[in-house]
């Protein structure tokens, strides 16, 4: 019937506002969207939940009348591995302890924050199954690609790409030789893009090469 009765302008958007009215709209940061990870992955729903986080933490300091702080430069990294990366719902069968936990994790400000985390997970529930492993190593590597001005990240069985900020702040020249002694595996595609041609089938060799390319363009050696 409500579709029936909007065949105007902007009927989608008032169908929209309907079915929110019915519904409701769920809540990213609780239990209700928690299915959403298994059809998204771990790596786009986590970037949500530290939007969520940042806006959330953005309106407490207005609410308090300080001036609201940028969002930290990991936050806005992403990354894929096209790997399992996530606590799997037997190891924390509690749906609101995986939750917490990821948002932990998505709001963790450093390695030694992330690894006092993973040592209370185990301790807790036992040792890590390779999911959750990928998931704080996957955290971890966001935390320094954005230390290097890295922006995004995508590595899959072929090769894979690496998106630098604009500008960024990187050893160039130790780039553009790497580039130049190994052109069948490295290329600039842009300004700020690089893409990466190496057959990688393990997870291990994805992981390898992140760290290869933030070795090579860390400007901090």
């Amino acid at each position: 019937m409500a579709i029936e009765s909007l065949d105007t302008l902007g009927a989608g958007f008032a169908l929209a506002s309907q079915d929110l009215e019915i519904r409701g709209a769920g809540e990213l940061l609780g239990e209700s969207q928690s299915g959403m990870i298994d059809q998204i992955g771990y790596s786009m729903y986590s970037n949500f939940l530290e939007q969520a986080i940042a806006s959330i933490q953005r309106s407490r300091q207005i609410k308090r009348g300080e001036t609201p702080t940028t969002i930290s430069k990991h936050e806005k990294v992403e990354i894929n591995l096209h790997i399992p990366a996530r606590f799997p719902d037997a190891y924390i069968p509690d749906v609101h302890l995986r939750l917490t936990m990821y948002k932990r994790i998505a709001s963790a400000s450093g390695t030694e924050q992330l690894r006092e985390l993973q040592i209370e997970v185990i301790d807790r529930f036992g040792l890590l199954p390779d999911a959750a492993k990928n998931l704080f190593a996957i955290a971890e590597l966001k935390l320094e690609a954005a230390r290097h001005d890295i922006k995004e990240i995508e590595v899959g069985p072929r090769g894979g790409r690496v998106i630098f900020r604009k500008d960024p702040d990187i050893n160039i020249d130790r780039l553009m030789r790497a580039i130049a002694e190994r052109p069948l595996e490295f290329r600039f595609t842009g300004a700020e893009s690089i893409q990466i041609m190496r057959d990688m089938e393990t997870s291990d060799a994805r992981f390898a090469l992140v760290n290869e390319v933030i070795e090579l363009v860390r400007n901090d050696l």
